[in-house]
């Protein structure tokens, strides 16, 4: 695959990297990957960073410098480079295709001489710096026009965010106190061969609901009536439900395959 590329990938970079240097900013927390979650965009092929000064702004590059890659039957070839940036206030997909600040470059484009093609960069850049609100008002309404205050809407989306973070803290937090306090109680049953409180997040991906009560029980009686009752008993006692707000329960046992449910009461 490699031997088709004019240029590497880090290579197509580093020249727009350069470009934005000569024009006086700084990239900073420069990352290379390979993808964007399950996607493999190859070697090098994504690339995050932030630019000194332009504060909670996050940019990125998706980069392909493969000449058959980039060929599209159906119509204009894919773009070799497309650099990009959003609010950090604003991301809920961070890729091109929802990206109010996106510029596209083919493959032509980067292997030409001079750097004179990324101006677009360094107009973007400066349109960041020197009108911060209304930039992040077209980053928030992915539009150019807006006929509120900018400063208002950036302050609306602020506090917006701070009572979001606010809530999902409580929920997380009431979750670890209330049904965390728990695992000690309910691993002390006989039936119970343990009880774990699992966090599903793993700081790249976020799950929806947060945690798990995982329960896994110990055969303690040959009748199924008995058993189940001990089962009962427990969960009559600690849960009432088998989703609550940020967490499900988990039941195993020995001898069955996956997992089961009871019926709770209301």
């Amino acid at each position: 695959m490699e031997r088709n590329d004019i240029m590497t990938r880090r290579e197509a970079a580093e020249k727009v990297f350069d470009y934005i240097r000569k024009n006086k900013f700084k990239p900073i927390n420069i990352k290379y990957g390979n993808g964007y979650f399950i996607f493999d965009k190859g070697e090098d092929g994504v690339v995050h960073f932030n630019i000194k000064g332009l504060h909670g702004w996050k940019f990125a590059m998706w980069i392909n410098t493969n000449e058959e890659e980039l060929k599209n039957e159906n119509g204009k070839d894919y773009p070799a480079i497309q650099f990009f940036c959003q609010h950090k206030l604003n991301i809920d997909k961070f890729k091109p295709s929802r990206s109010f600040f996106l510029e596209e470059y083919t493959l032509k484009d980067i292997n030409s001489d001079g750097d004179w093609i990324f101006m677009d960069i360094r107009d973007m850049l400066q349109m960041i710096k020197r009108h911060p609100f209304i930039a992040f008002t077209m980053d928030c309404c992915e539009d150019r026009y807006y006929n509120k205050s900018y400063f208002l809407c950036y302050l609306d989306m602020k506090i917006y965010r701070i009572k979001r973070k606010i809530k999902e803290w409580w929920e997380d937090a009431s979750v670890r106190i209330w049904h965390g306090s728990k695992v000690w109680f309910v691993n002390r049953y006989k039936v119970v061969d343990k009880a774990e409180l699992i966090d599903k997040n793993d700081g790249y991906w976020k799950i929806s609901p947060r945690y798990e009560m995982r329960i896994h029980f110990k055969v303690i009686s040959e009748d199924k009536n008995e058993q189940q009752m001990a089962e009962i008993k427990m969960l009559d006692m600690w849960f009432r439900k088998n989703s609550y707000n940020n967490m499900n329960l988990e039941l195993t046992r020995d001898g069955i395959k996956g997992r089961y449910s009871y019926q709770m009461k209301d």
